[in-house]
């Protein structure tokens, strides 16, 4: 029995998820510094020219994943829209999905009360981390609630979001 997570979670337990190369890292960081020079736009717009498909499911703002897109097209010479049709290593399997879809008014008082009890530890832990150990840049500041823990703690932010009040 598999509970939570998202739908890339369950299909790559079901089906398995395509074999791709590993993270060139100067291959990135040229990447980045051209959307940090050109705007982020700009990367989608290459991305949207080479692989239309991928560009339709990646929103212009996710640089991670347009980086990522980006990179195993000049990697493979393929892009990666080809990648995720292909070569999963799962096939078909027997399987039971339940999907418990709650009101997005109960949704929403549950997301409000849960981010309101993790805040004062998010705070911390962001606290401790930056800059003793990171720089805050690092894609897993970028999370949900990371990205205002992260300003609230270089004071760019009050300490207390709207949604903890």
């Amino acid at each position: 029995m598999v509970c939570g997570g998202t739908g890339l979670y369950l299909r790559a337990l079901l089906e398995g998820l395509s074999p791709l190369p590993p993270r060139d890292e100067a291959l990135r960081a040229r990447l980045a510094a051209e959307a940090e020079r050109l705007g982020r736009p700009a990367l989608h717009a290459r991305l949207a020219k080479a692989d239309p498909n991928a560009a339709a499911a990646i929103p212009a703002a996710n640089l991670q994943r347009v980086v990522r897109a980006l990179e195993v097209l000049e990697l493979t010479g393929r892009p990666i829209s080809e990648h995720w049709r292909e070569g999963r290593s799962g096939g078909e399997s027997a399987a039971l999905t339940l999907r418990l879809e709650p009101s997005a008014a109960l949704s929403r008082e549950r997301i409000e009360a849960r981010a309101r009890s993790m805040w004062p530890a998010m705070l911390a832990e962001v606290r401790a981390l930056v800059p003793a150990a990171y720089r805050g840049d690092e894609p897993g500041f970028t999370s949900l609630g990371y990205r205002e823990a992260l300003a609230c703690v270089k004071g760019n932010s009050p300490p207390r979001p709207a949604w903890t009040s």
